[in-house]
């Protein structure tokens, strides 16, 4: 069945829109994907280059486990002993970096 050609039916096709013949209208908005805003801190390192990007929440949750772990004595005892939160966190976003380049290197070969 044929439907009769509305002046706002004009425009990209939408299967589900009757009253146009499947095109977008006033009437029959089209189905947007969903998207998702994600917040992320570039960590900088000593250089002033970003050495990673982490989200708030993960920088939080590593805050928290780096004071509780001070607090509760866990870095008594280690050599190197640890140059703060800071740069724990720069020192871990460089490894993971170069652990990532290796593998894909590795993967190479």
């Amino acid at each position: 069945m044929l439907h009769p050609q509305l002046p706002e039916c004009n425009g990209p096709t939408n299967e589900e829109a009757l009253e146009c013949g499947g095109h977008i209208s006033p009437t029959n908005q089209a189905k947007l994907p969903q998207t998702t805003l994600l917040s992320m801190a570039c960590m900088l390192g000593p250089n002033g280059k970003c050495v990673g990007m982490l989200t708030p929440e993960r920088i939080h949750i590593l805050h928290n486990a780096y004071q509780t772990t001070k607090t509760r004595g866990g870095h008594t005892g280690i050599q190197p002993p640890p140059a703060g939160f800071e740069a724990e966190v720069v020192a871990l976003l460089q490894r993971q970096s170069s652990r990532t380049i290796d593998s894909s290197v590795s993967q190479q070969v």
